[in-house]
């Protein structure tokens, strides 16, 4: 569907989109869902929300995503929105600098909070 179609388009995410969904095992369409939903469903309760909370979304994601991350960050309260430029639903994938970054940068403006180190604070998320 439209949800891949800007990983696709970039060869090296595409393998990995691929290898992911190959040994995607698809448990969920075959079994029922032992875990029960919330009750009151989470959606009614996003104003509860008392974490710092990033919300991420790609430019070139589908508009439902792009609805529900406009969603998100309205009604978790102090919610921050960013919309990574040029890439879709996996933008993690597509721009792993540019995910990160925002990421580092979202955490840096948090309170009591140090900058990472070591051999794996630049690593892809």
């Amino acid at each position: 569907g439209d949800v891949f179609a800007t990983a696709r388009a970039l060869p090296d995410v595409n393998r990995r989109l691929q290898d992911i969904i190959a040994t995607y095992p698809g448990w969920h369409w075959e079994h029922d869902d032992p875990v029960s939903a919330p009750s009151p469903p989470a959606y009614e309760r996003l104003e509860a929300i008392t974490v710092p909370t990033l919300v991420i979304v790609g430019e070139r994601d589908i508009a439902d995503f792009k609805d529900v991350a406009g969603v998100l960050a309205k009604r978790i309260p102090g919610a921050k929105l960013r919309t990574l430029p040029g890439v879709g639903h996996l933008s993690n994938m597509q721009a792993p600098a540019a995910f990160n970054q925002t990421v580092l940068d979202f955490l840096a403006g948090l309170p009591g909070l140090r900058e990472p180190d070591g051999p794996d604070a630049s690593e892809s998320v």
